[in-house]
């Protein structure tokens, strides 16, 4: 039967890898916001606001999963190079993400708003774990999106491409006091609970 040929069978791995992929970031991301060693680690990641370009975020997604891809192959030779490639392609486009979001946020055409770009700059804790797509902030209710005032967009398809791609620290992005976070000059413990106002809406 057609979908039994390994040509589909190698493309449903590879679009179950992908779904997989993003999903993975997600929770990831979001277990780095919890108690603990990780959230200590990435909280270095937030003092610097920055990436390490597209090279280092790739090589830091592609390594954890190279254990899966390699299991993939274990069902058939179809699956296995699917899943890989499917993997591949999203851990890429999820690197690419998340630099053009610490560099250039206008980029972000292909989601309402740069959702990873306003976690960093609000310091949110509680909202927008999402790297290359939005769609499991939806799902789960983590989505809010707040203060974007994007610039123009491109004037030119190779505006895409200007980001740091081999690890060069482009100067750290200014921070915003959010509702994750307390303003100067305000205790923690006088703030308000987080939670979204109604000028600033949580979209689900």
């Amino acid at each position: 039967m057609l979908w039994q040929h390994p040509a589909w069978v190698g493309l449903l791995a590879g679009l179950l890898a992908a779904l997989q992929g993003s999903l993975l970031e997600y929770w990831i991301h979001r277990s780095l916001h919890r108690r603990g060693w990780a959230r200590r680690q990435h909280g270095e990641h937030h003092m610097l606001g920055k990436g390490q370009g597209w090279a280092g975020e790739f090589r830091a997604y592609l390594l954890p999963a190279l254990p899966f891809c390699l299991l993939s192959f274990l069902p058939s030779l179809a699956i296995g190079v699917g899943y890989s490639a499917g993997a591949t392609l999203y851990l890429a486009f999820a690197a690419y993400a998340h630099q053009v979001q610490h560099e250039r946020p206008e980029l972000v055409f292909w989601m309402k708003a740069p959702v990873h770009h306003l976690h960093h700059r609000h310091h949110m804790t509680r909202y927008n774990y999402g790297i290359g797509v939005d769609i499991w902030d939806r799902w789960f209710g983590t989505l809010q999106l707040r203060g974007w005032n994007p610039k123009p967009g491109p004037s030119h398809w190779s505006d895409w491409l200007r980001i740091q791609w081999w690890g060069a620290k482009p100067a750290p992005e200014a921070a915003l006091p959010g509702a994750d976070e307390p303003a100067p000059g305000i205790s923690r413990a006088g703030r308000n609970p987080e939670r979204p106002s109604a000028a600033q809406p949580s979209s689900h």
